[in-house]
């Protein structure tokens, strides 16, 4: 999807600004993933509700290796006015792709995922104000990588899903609500007291055993489970 790096007084208008994954319907080669867009606003009372709306970074999609649908991976896009103090909003669009469930034969983990790495962390603890995961977007905290989320607002529908192999730093008490998280690894939730899973939220566990410091409330609406595969539990203790 390449890349697009905007700072203007203001951005504004009825087009398009994108870095979409790329097809190769002629060959069918592969798919590409959705890119990196930041539009940053330095206009003085510039506000978010006014950048200009048609911004895509989606992935691309392959529908013909046989076994079904495979997909590139979705790109963010990143917005900032000076009120936000560099902690502008992220958003991870996930462009409606309905990818393969998680099974014993595919991993959509390893297939299709908008990662958060270990060289990003330096960005990542500037943090956010607010992250945005929408149409089927899949967000992945990596192996070592820290985000923090005790000061910013998660918002989310409920087709998309969190793959934990990092840490999640939370508010004291935080409820996730209309996402899936999949945990691979004990104890990925810091900093929190409550822990509530909420309305339109699922962990799945992946037969690792997690530990609540605090408190833990499953909510009305609100499911933990174990992957479904042979010999894999949720083991849990609070």
């Amino acid at each position: 999807g390449g890349s697009v790096y905007i700072k203007a007084n203001t951005i504004v208008g009825s087009g398009e600004i994108t870095a979409s994954g790329y097809r190769d319907k002629a060959h069918e080669h592969g798919v590409g993933g959705g890119g990196r867009i930041a539009l940053i606003a330095t206009k003085s009372d510039a506000k978010h509700d006014a950048f200009i709306s048609n911004v895509y970074a989606y992935p691309s999609r392959k529908s013909n290796l046989g076994d079904g649908n495979y997909f590139g991976t979705g790109g963010t896009v990143y917005y900032e006015v000076p009120s936000d103090n560099h902690r502008g909003v992220l958003v991870v669009d996930g462009g409606g792709m309905t990818y393969f469930e998680y099974s014993n034969r595919y991993n959509p983990c390893t297939l299709c995922r908008t990662a958060l790495q270990p060289a990003m962390q330096a960005e990542l603890d500037e943090g956010f104000s607010k992250i945005v995961l929408k149409n089927y977007a899949r967000l992945a905290v990596e192996e070592g990588v820290t985000l923090d989320i005790s000061q910013t607002e998660l918002v989310s529908d409920t087709t998309c899903k969190i793959f934990v192999y990092g840490t999640i730093v939370t508010p004291v008490e935080y409820c996730w609500s209309n996402v899936t998280i999949y945990s691979f690894l004990n104890g990925w939730h810091v900093g929190n007291e409550t822990t509530t899973v909420g309305e339109g939220a699922t962990v799945i566990y992946q037969n690792v055993p997690d530990t609540f410091t605090g408190n833990l409330v499953v909510a009305n609406g609100g499911v933990i489970k174990h992957r479904q595969a042979e010999n894999y539990i949720a083991d849990i203790t609070v």
